[in-house]
């Protein structure tokens, strides 16, 4: 038979702690979780009516993680976390509180996971990487105080985190459905407001829509995230890296037509900021040589928008059609193509209808 090893008796005896800990309190309820893996525990608000209690239908999930001797260094707790644990929470829907003890003192500190990462997503997103991360608890954050007062604000969503991670969610269901494109803007209108600090996480996970689209997908899937790629660009885009636009745009050794109109509402609403990127070289450098022409197209015809500038070269009064290695063809029939097709392939039907010039040309300036 495998042996029970000291770090498991260490581990049971901490969870049996927390959970006669919280149930003996008089306005919580605790259960132990039946499967062997996941959170351990769940508790659930239950305020005190007469000699039982109500229970309020409102849930938290406790990860316990206990320790003979904590690392207490001034006034706050080390805890050394697995980042796969850390990944694994921040799915949940539900608050998931760490409790860390000792179990020998038994003193317990309370830290709500999701809200540490909100204030430390910086942090996170620098070292993706490490396999563990390393959070600090103050020494005041006891369980029995958590359980007393913020813990109650915690379950109820009244935590100052709550309304962050509620819009933040409410965002994530909104951009999946092409039809809420109103509730959608609406949210991203709010976390602007409150999330300032934040604001341009917001944008990463909207971005994240498309890395599943593959360079070239079906209309369906592109019309469904083009409205919210374009809201994320119009609403936060003046914080937007090289890097992020990039990342919007390409996928793989090839571009995105979602995250092509996301590019041409950039320019057209961020014009300066796009400019100063130097986009042109950027995408150059990326080896996508046809949305290079595009933006040196925008950069040299700064005064159109992505559609005025379709609509131009539609009517073949624009003289400047190539720059770097590619042009627009001049064919007889590139006109009513670029007419009748931009409905349903937008700014990218400039891109398939570009051919390799036959000879090298000083390439126009974007000035």
């Amino acid at each position: 038979m495998p042996a029970r090893t000291r770090s498991q008796k260490i581990g049971d005896k901490g969870q049996n702690q927390v959970r006669e800990r919280v149930d003996a309190h008089p306005h919580w309820m605790c259960r132990l979780q039946d499967l062997d893996y996941g959170v351990d525990l769940e508790a659930e608000y239950a305020p005190a009516e007469g000699d039982g209690q109500r229970p309020a239908g409102k849930l938290l999930k406790l990860q316990v993680k206990a320790t003979e001797t904590a690392d207490v260094r001034g006034q706050v707790v080390h805890v050394v976390l697995e980042r796969s644990f850390l990944s694994y929470a921040l799915q949940f829907r539900l608050p998931v509180i760490l409790v860390h003890v000792d179990v020998t003192t038994r003193s317990a500190w309370w830290l709500w996971l999701q809200a540490w990462a909100l204030e430390h997503e910086e942090r996170l997103a620098s070292s993706p990487d490490n396999a563990t991360i390393t959070v600090h608890i103050p020494l005041h954050q006891t369980l029995k105080t958590g359980l007393d007062y913020e813990l109650i604000d915690v379950v109820a969503g009244k935590h100052a985190s709550a309304v962050v991670l509620a819009l933040r969610e409410l965002a994530d269901v909104a951009a999946s459905d092409g039809q809420q494109i109103k509730l959608f803007r609406g949210v991203l209108a709010l976390l602007d407001d409150i999330e300032a600090p934040n604001r341009l996480r917001t944008a990463e996970k909207i971005i994240e829509l498309l890395v599943g689209l593959g360079s070239n997908p079906g209309l369906w899937q592109t019309s469904q995230v083009i409205p919210q790629i374009v809201a994320t660009v119009e609403r936060l885009g003046d914080m937007f890296s090289q890097e992020q636009v990039l990342r919007l745009v390409l996928r793989y050794d090839s571009y995105s037509r979602a995250g092509l109109e996301g590019l041409a509402t950039f320019y057209d609403r961020w014009p300066e900021k796009a400019r100063a990127m130097d986009l042109p070289s950027a995408f150059r450098d990326a080896d996508v040589e046809e949305v290079a022409w595009y933006c040196s197209a925008r950069e040299h015809y700064a005064d159109l928008s992505g559609y005025q500038l379709v609509m131009r070269f539609s009517d073949g009064k624009l003289p400047q059609t190539r720059f770097g290695k590619l042009q627009l063809r001049d064919d007889d029939d590139v006109s009513y193509r670029l007419l009748t097709k931009y409905p349903t392939r937008g700014n990218s039907i400039l891109l398939d209808n570009l051919m390799w010039a036959e000879t090298r040309a000083p390439e126009a300036s974007s000035s």
